[in-house]
């Protein structure tokens, strides 16, 4: 288990760099424009409509691994042929159906949208919205593999996705505009369903067309129910920020999603980490009932990962511009593409620490097998965004939007960390606040650096080339790591501490392995 979990984090994290990379060429080929608005829009509708229908994925999974479980192999095939014929034919309509509308759906979603973007917008979103039958598709297949134990395959589809759009724009883009992202979206959603189905047959599957409403399918559509108005209410703040942002000027919704993939960074690469770690021992301790150890390994993951996001959010405050410009601005995104989405990424940047401690949280409701509260509070977060969105939008434009993702955030971190303070009797405060504070402090002598070492190296200014400004982000960006981890060390952070005894730990053992080596070497002539 420990080796599967190390391979799919490997992947996981390949994918993730992989997507960084398409997100540049896209930047590269369409810059933040009203064309990349239009995209960024239409990748919403139908990423809402699929998010909701995959709750029937999420009820599926243990219901068909249960009947494995129980050597009912016939029933679950029969369960699983009538899941997949029912609800993907139902998206498949769906989004068939949404092609002739589908000018009303984008005045619903991006009212802000006129003229070349508004039909830009609607030429992608009539392809996407069919399109997203192979995106249910391909996370029922998902579900079936996880139950085999085949977790890669699954891991890996991601990669292929982000390598169809990223080898799409580059060769098509110059002469096919637009539609090189649609073939190239389309194309990855195709390449998950189809190296998924290569790897399904190896299992022999018993697939058919089946609309039998049998007692295991009639199960999974009514676990998946109520799943399915949480993800539609909880999520429903993102269709209403980027229909508030339709109305700003051109180029607003493409940085917002350019900001999303370089803020989202850090929390997938390192709190999706931590999550996958403290999980099953979280879940373990819950069903020994030993509070006390699970109150100290919640704190000990809510502060190891704030360890490394709080950090990062002080980089993207002060250092956005040449973050921004060194990340993006070549091609079609100029220095005006830069500013705007420095701007913005500034504006959400505090949301980051909210969105990286409410993963920790929901993880603790999760392991004590209480799933409702964490759906209650994403509902209650996402009503304060929306109400937060409409009122500052007005005044503050983007910025405004930034500060309702923030607070909204915060207020649901806030929320959740009581919640499970009372769920699990309580925890000690004074070493978690000890914790953050610490990391603020460390924070803070960083951000010191990073802003004198900007100024000095004029890193802040831009306006030259390429190799200067890489040579620049290594002294800036590689400095402030270096004395952020000098301050921790200095200050005495837990976290710091256990990374050092780790690393010393490792490097005396492989010393230890060269030396007992060299003596068997020894022996030997």
């Amino acid at each position: 288990m420990a080796e599967a979990a190390f391979i799919v984090m490997v992947i996981t994290v390949v994918a993730k760099v992989v997507g960084f990379f398409r997100e540049q060429l896209v930047a590269m080929f369409f810059g933040a424009t009203g064309r990349t608005d239009a995209y960024a829009m239409a990748m919403l509708i139908p990423n809402y409509l699929t998010g909701v229908v995959q709750t029937v994925q999420v009820a599926f999974l243990p219901v068909f691994a249960g009947y494995l479980a129980s050597e009912e192999r016939e029933k679950a095939w029969r369960m699983a042929s009538s899941v997949f014929t029912i609800s993907v034919l139902a998206v498949l309509v769906i989004g068939v159906l949404s092609i002739g509308p589908a000018p009303a759906i984008v005045r619903l979603v991006a009212p802000g949208y006129v003229g070349q973007r508004f039909g830009d917008t609607v030429f992608l979103t009539r392809i996407f919205l069919p399109a997203a039958a192979l995106v249910h598709l391909g996370a029922l297949l998902k579900a079936v593999l996880n139950s085999h134990q085949e977790f890669a395959v699954p891991a890996a589809s991601l990669l292929v996705q982000n390598l169809a759009i990223a080898a799409s724009v580059a060769l098509l883009a110059p002469a096919f505009g637009l539609w090189s992202l649609a073939i190239g979206t389309v194309g990855g959603y195709a390449g998950v369903v189809l190296i998924q189905l290569v790897r399904l047959f190896k299992e022999r599957p018993q697939l058919r067309v089946s609309f039998e409403l049998d007692e295991g399918t009639r199960k999974v559509f009514r676990l998946a129910a109520p799943l399915a108005l949480a993800t539609l209410a909880s999520q429903l703040y993102l269709l209403v920020e980027r229909g508030l942002a339709s109305y700003l000027p051109e180029g607003v919704v493409a940085a917002i999603r350019f900001t999303d993939t370089v803020r989202q960074l850090p929390i997938g690469l390192f709190a999706a980490a931590v999550v996958t770690v403290i999980y099953p021992t979280l879940s373990s301790l819950w069903a020994k009932e030993d509070k006390a150890e699970f109150s100290s390994t919640f704190i000990s993951g809510f502060r190891y990962v704030q360890f490394i996001i709080v950090p990062s959010v002080v980089g993207f405050l002060l250092l956005a511009n040449p973050i921004i410009r060194v990340i993006y601005e070549r091609g079609e995104f100029t220095p005006a593409h830069t500013a705007l989405t420095a701007s913005v990424l500034v504006a959400f940047a505090p949301a980051v620490v909210g969105m990286a401690g409410v993963q920790v949280i929901n993880v603790a409701f999760y392991s004590t097998q209480q799933t409702l509260v964490p759906v209650l509070l994403g509902i209650g977060s996402s009503v304060l965004n929306i109400l937060l969105d409409m009122l500052l939008v007005k005044p503050l434009g983007y910025v405004g939007l930034g500060v309702g993702n923030s607070v909204a955030q915060w207020a649901l971190m806030g929320a959740g960390l009581y919640t499970v303070w009372r769920r699990i009797g309580g925890f000690r405060m004074r070493p978690l606040a000890l914790g953050i504070a610490k990391i603020l402090g460390a924070s803070g002598a960083m951000g010191i650096y990073c802003y004198l070492a900007a100024r000095a190296t004029g890193y802040y200014g831009g306006g030259v080339p390429l190799m200067t400004d890489l040579r620049n982000t290594a002294v800036v960006v590689g400095g402030g790591a270096l004395v952020y981890f000098l301050a921790a060390y200095v200050l005495k952070i837990e976290e710091m501490k256990t990374l050092t005894d780790a690393a010393l730990r490792r490097l005396r053992s492989r010393r230890l392995r060269a030396t007992q080596e060299s003596k068997g070497e020894s022996s030997k002539t």
